[in-house]
């Protein structure tokens, strides 16, 4: 006697099946990054376009702690400024704040119920058509060194499987941070945290230089050089540099060569 699945069931088996492979890959994809020595701001990008992909949540970042104890925004999965501004935490009452000083991950699965919580951002979150929040953060033995944010564009909670994948992409986003002795060193951790938060600030102004020239959205534009990183395999940081310094134009980077020389490959 046969037993036959019904195809509801079998349609679940295999959205199960596609979201394993698809975090197989990410995994993948950042593992490749992290052998192959590629600059953390860069595996970080990564990670925030891979949280997208595989979490219900319309966007993300990474955070970092600075010098000061606050938290700067190192990499998005957007670069719509609304979005950058809101997941920097714009305000001094938001989520990335309370996960970093509590040290817990932290959650709103309906903004709409947490105006009292963050009076100020959630305000700017649902006007910009964000509706659930979470955050989880980054750790390196007992000290929080920045914080993995997502906000969602519905209400609603993160199931549990998808919690875990959060977390581990946290995980995942701290180690990026961490190289061969710098766990038992704290001063390289801090050139590592500024080094990332240094690389969003060129990668930020080429991608601005790239959508003015040639009338891309800041998306658009910053797809292109991360398309353009991967397709020269040389880093993120150093086409950046090279457009900021006129040695590729934007022109040029659009058209798929570089009008003025190409940035060398090579570890920094």
């Amino acid at each position: 006697m046969s037993h036959a699945l019904s195809p509801s069931v079998t349609e679940s088996a295999d959205e199960v099946g596609g979201q394993s492979q698809d975090l197989l890959r990410a995994m993948v994809d950042i593992a490749d990054g992290l052998v192959t020595n590629a600059e953390p701001a860069e595996l970080l990008f990564r990670l925030t376009g891979h949280c997208v992909d595989l979490l219900p949540g319309g966007a993300a970042g990474v955070l970092l702690t600075d010098a000061t104890g606050g938290l700067e925004l190192a990499a998005s999965s957007t670069e719509q400024l609304r979005v950058v501004h809101l997941l920097a935490g714009s305000s001094p009452s938001n989520p990335w704040a309370e996960c970093a000083a509590t040290g817990q991950a932290v959650a709103a699965p309906d903004l709409a119920d947490a105006h009292a919580r963050w009076p100020a951002w959630v305000a700017q979150a649902l006007s910009s058509g964000y509706r659930s929040v979470y955050a989880t953060p980054m750790r390196v033995r007992d000290a929080v060194i920045g914080v993995l944010s997502i906000v969602g564009t519905s209400p609603g909670a993160l199931a549990p499987g998808d919690l875990q994948v959060a977390r581990a992409f946290a995980d995942i986003a701290a180690i990026t941070l961490l190289t061969r002795d710098a766990v038992d060193h704290a001063d390289t951790l801090n050139a590592q945290l500024q080094s990332a938060l240094t690389t969003r600030g060129a990668v930020d102004r080429a991608t601005g230089v790239v959508a003015a020239t040639e009338g891309l959205t800041l998306d658009q534009a910053f797809d292109l050089l991360r398309s353009e990183s991967r397709r020269t395999r040389v880093r993120l940081v150093k086409i950046a540099d090279a457009i900021n310094e006129g040695r590729i134009t934007p022109g040029g980077l659009v058209a798929g060569l570089p009008s003025r020389g190409q940035p060398t490959a090579g570890r920094s």
